[in-house]
């Protein structure tokens, strides 16, 4: 089990929003092999092309921007097969992707590994959406995302944007946390990816994106990145009952003791007088 701060949706998606640009920055450069600074990430987020940076990667950028007015849009929305083709179909606008919001229909190879991804399926990836549905944990489980799309390549293309597109999708909706790439870390991320296409051990993976592209609500900060004292302090917290945000929770908390002190009562009476 991980150890995140929950907060409510309202500072999620205000903490989401203050952190977009550095946020799209970092996931960018998953995708962009030359490298993109942040001040040509602003640059184009204001409606530029620098002249440094090539048309397509500057239109990775925009559609980066465009997937993240949906995010906000569709928030409440579960994720499904169809929320999933729709953040591809957008982050190949332009013609970046074939077939963009389609099931991958040809074999790839991936660069820098001999790892080939089966065919994909909609029955398969139905079945393994409902798998990753059954994980508990929200952290493991936005991570599980993000690690299930880029390493089955359920699209033609921009899987790993995409992947990165539904865990963050997942995180802020639960008020976890966000995640990106930690830009100076470049290599570090692509060579425990690669380890992870070619061994499967998802939990070594996972671990990995935890400390290094999983940012905490609403610092921004990686677990990585916290002080001993920080990170002592958040695995109390996480290990601690949580405090109610409103009264509503309040309420819904308090029902529930009650309800486990009415169930204690009534095993204590059909106990009593029993021989052990």
């Amino acid at each position: 089990m991980f150890a995140y701060e929950k907060v409510d949706r309202e500072l999620a998606v205000f903490s989401a929003k203050r952190l977009l640009v550095d946020t799209i920055w970092k996931n960018a450069n998953i995708e962009i092999s030359s490298g993109i600074t942040f001040p040509e990430t602003m640059e184009v987020l204001n409606g530029k092309v620098p002249g440094s940076l090539a048309f397509d990667d500057a239109l990775v950028v925009n559609n980066l921007k465009r997937a993240w007015e949906f995010l906000f849009d569709h928030l409440n929305s579960p994720i499904s097969w169809q929320v999933i083709s729709q953040y591809n179909k957008i982050l190949g606008e332009g013609g970046l992707i074939h077939s963009a919001g389609s099931i991958r229909s040809y074999n790839v190879n991936i660069s820098g590994t001999s790892y080939r991804p089966p065919m994909p399926e909609v029955e398969n990836i139905l079945a393994k959406i409902g798998e990753l549905d059954a994980i508990k944990d929200p952290v493991e489980r936005g991570l599980s995302y993000f690690s299930e799309v880029a390493k089955s390549q359920w699209f033609n293309d921009g899987n790993k944007r995409t992947a990165s597109m539904i865990a963050n999708h997942y995180l802020i909706q639960q008020g976890v946390g966000l995640f990106a790439m930690e830009v100076t870390g470049r290599n570090e991320f692509f060579t425990a990816l690669i380890q992870y296409y070619e061994t499967g051990q998802k939990e070594e993976y996972l671990e990995f994106l935890y400390e290094h592209s999983f940012e905490l609500l609403p610092s921004g900060l990686t677990p990585n990145k916290l002080t001993p004292e920080e990170r002592l302090e958040l695995t109390q917290q996480h290990s601690s009952p949580k405090e109610p945000q409103n009264k509503f929770e309040e309420r819904v908390q308090q029902a529930e003791q009650d309800r486990k002190n009415q169930s204690f009562s009534i095993d204590h009476g059909l106990n009593k007088g029993r021989s052990i």
